[in-house]
């Protein structure tokens, strides 16, 4: 996948404008990504946060830095000769979990979210503050903002696989022609109606974000994630390597069977990528079939390695080498989504076991059997 940068037009530059239009003075202050203004009434001065955390992963804000601007802006207005100083921080992100992961109980928030397209405020936070609620919401339903791109973790297409398309036997692989027809179908569908290089367009269109999944019960992004891609080159890699490696595993198997391994490999690959970025607090969005088709490789590698390290034209040494170089790759890369390769790949290990039958050997020397009668 591709990281893109947010740009400078939306919902941050909508707001400060219906702010400004409705004579809130602006304050000038050196933090990045935050604009501050306030009202005025006799000797007590309201002062609105707006903080851009639409791109957490790049973004300088913290709780700390919150706290220590509403301490610095305390001091500096009762400096000023006003008695009452009241702050709240109207945090401009995707996600209301973002919000509250950030502000962490330590200061008063709002909530202009830009997934959803709707001004929040949180259960326990000021629900009115000196008019300034009456201005956001009319920043949200006066007006229709340009949306903005999700941020999004670079992530590692899939490499090109080095074994070789030889003769394989005349059975056609339809199910594997059926997934990676269904790729292209819907990269096609979601290209005519915006880009797949736009991260916020595929976060409205089925790409894998775990708060979206926890907070809004989406559970259906473990399933759509696997047929996305983000961007043409990503699409092409990754087929590729399905139409070289899916229709050994579908002949070896067959089709249904084909068809489990495939979606509980990808399904597997979600679900770990989940748990993982879940433990570790960090906000990714992430589609494609790479988690997939690493379940299609594991399988395969069970399925060579209990057939003598053969099957068709596929060797345990070239499987091998694609699994090493895949998450070596994956491993010594930044942005890549281990935890669905290594999901994927694991389940792809597990379901080649429980559903591949060796097929028996047939009998080649009629003499050798019947001296044993």
């Amino acid at each position: 996948m591709y990281q893109k940068d947010i740009p400078g037009c939306g919902m941050v530059e909508l707001i400060q404008k219906k702010l400004q239009e409705a004579g809130c003075r602006q304050i000038g202050v050196n933090y990045p990504g935050v604009t501050l203004f306030c009202k005025i009434q006799y000797d007590t001065c309201h002062v609105l946060v707006v903080a851009d955390y639409r791109n957490p992963g790049e973004s300088k804000l913290s709780t700390e830095t919150l706290v220590s601007l509403k301490e610095s802006v305390t001091v500096f207005l009762k400096a000023k000769g006003f008695v009452s100083i009241n702050v709240v921080v109207l945090v401009v992100t995707y996600s209301e979990y973002l919000a509250e992961d950030l502000v962490d109980g330590r200061v008063d928030y709002w909530v202009a979210d830009s997934y959803h397209n709707q001004f929040v405020i949180p259960a326990g936070q000021p629900a009115s503050f000196g008019g300034f609620e009456t201005i956001i919401r009319n920043a949200f339903y006066a007006e229709t903002y340009p949306k903005q791109e999700a941020y999004v973790e670079p992530r590692q297409e899939q490499p090109r696989t080095s074994i070789r398309h030889q003769k394989k036997p005349k059975r056609n692989a339809i199910v594997n022609d059926f997934i990676i027809a269904v790729n292209i179908i819907i990269f096609i569908v979601l290209e005519s109606k915006g880009s797949t290089l736009d991260g916020y367009f595929m976060l409205e269109h089925g790409a894998f974000f775990w708060p979206s999944i926890k907070i809004h019960g989406e559970i259906y992004r473990f399933l759509t994630c696997i047929f996305i891609h983000f961007g043409f080159s990503h699409l092409v890699n990754n087929m590729i390597v399905l139409y070289f490696l899916g229709d050994n595993l579908e002949r070896a198997v067959g089709k249904m069977k084909y068809l489990i391994i495939y979606l509980v490999s990808g399904l597997s690959g979600s679900l770990l990528s989940c748990i993982y970025y879940l433990i570790i607090d960090e906000y990714v969005l992430s589609g494609g079939a790479s988690g997939a088709i690493f379940g299609v490789i594991g399988a395969l590698l069970y399925i060579v390695i209990i057939n003598h390290g053969k099957l068709e034209d596929l060797k345990a040494f070239n499987l091998i080498l694609l699994v090493v170089f895949s998450f070596y790759s994956g491993f010594t890369s930044t942005g890549v989504d281990n935890a669905a390769h290594v999901g994927g790949f694991l389940a792809g290990l597990i379901l080649g076991k429980l559903l591949y039958k060796k097929p028996e050997q047939p009998i080649q020397n009629v003499e050798s059997v019947s001296k044993m009668y």
